[in-house]
């Protein structure tokens, strides 16, 4: 096979493959987290519903309750989507912004409205929620960073309108006290959203390493020498024998029962023969991601193509 005059190192897997499995990873980790996040904000509702309270049910108290109940049913509308509905990678990301506006906008909502009571564990409980957003969900730190930005925005901008919350004395609380108290909420939500770019940056790094890892086995995918209805080839090499090697993968529009078997008793054949001018092959199977492919030898040269190209028709004896 020819190598292709232009190298195309790094690469792992056909980019549908390769997408596919990152959809079906995202997808699969996203319900995960709309999962927690509605059981969370479940279980809290239910219990803060539920404890016996000594303060008077006002308006602002019902403003938070239906707010905590939006957010109850919007994690679970979003987690029966994930689990019975197969989305499209874009369609993901609009749901993975959709869950996080969810759990940050309710949680500032919250804080807003209680922000008399000085109910700040909320500020913390969306700062546990970004790191392990960020843990769960596959994405860069610059992906992270872009979509928490606002918060500590609106943050400031609620803390130096709302006041001091009405749970402290004022009569003891100087100007120095109350910048305080805002400062620690906007280090607590600031500190949450460097860790969590920063455990984006490692669980995509490794998530990335993983599937390269599990897809290809002891072969490591060099370059695409060229591809046609069938297939793609591209030159690999063995891990631990250090031996070129040219991987066939079969299409995933075609890889049904019938062809895929067709393919496995035609390389069994193959590898039978033993002939200078019968290409060897040396394995064949599956990737994790279901795509068949066999490895064989690897030889330099031109293509056919190629040849016909530059010398003409070839004689019978060639």
């Amino acid at each position: 096979m020819a190598a292709s005059t232009r190298p195309e190192r790094g690469l792992v897997l056909t980019d549908r493959v390769r997408g596919e499995a990152i959809r079906q990873h995202l997808q699969t980790r996203l319900g995960i987290l709309a999962l927690m996040v509605a059981v969370a904000a479940t279980v809290f509702y239910l219990v803060l519903r539920l404890l016996p309270t000594t303060e008077d049910a006002g308006r602002a108290d019902q403003l938070a309750a239906l707010v905590h109940l939006a957010v109850c049913v919007g994690a679970w509308i979003l987690f029966l989507l994930l689990k019975r509905v197969e989305l499209r990678l874009d369609k993901l990301r609009l749901f993975d912004a959709l869950l996080f506006a969810l759990a940050a906008g309710g949680s500032l909502a919250w804080y807003a409205i209680r922000y008399e009571r000085g109910d700040s564990d909320v500020i913390a409980l969306l700062a546990i929620f970004l790191v392990g957003r960020a843990v769960l969900i596959p994405g860069t730190a610059l992906r992270t960073i872009l979509l928490a930005l606002p918060l500590p925005v609106i943050l400031f901008i609620l803390n130096t309108t709302l006041g001091p919350p009405r749970n402290y004395d004022v009569s003891l609380m100087d100007e120095g006290s109350v910048g305080s108290y805002r400062r620690w909420m906007q280090i607590t939500l600031a500190f949450g959203i460097v860790v969590a770019a920063l455990a984006s940056h490692v669980t995509f790094a490794l998530r990335r390493e993983l599937v390269e890892a599990r897809a290809l086995g002891p072969y490591q995918l060099l370059q695409k020498l060229g591809g046609g209805g069938m297939g793609e080839v591209w030159k690999a090499r063995h891990e631990a024998l250090k031996r070129p090697t040219a991987i066939k993968f079969l299409r995933p529009e075609v890889s049904g029962s019938d062809t895929v078997q067709r393919f496995e008793n035609e390389v069994r054949n193959a590898a039978r023969l033993m002939h200078p001018n019968v290409i060897q092959i040396y394995d064949y199977g599956h990737t994790t991601e279901g795509l068949f492919y066999y490895a064989m030898e690897y030889l330099k040269g031109v293509d056919l193509a190629r040849l016909l190209e530059t010398e003409g028709p070839l004689p019978p004896e060639r």
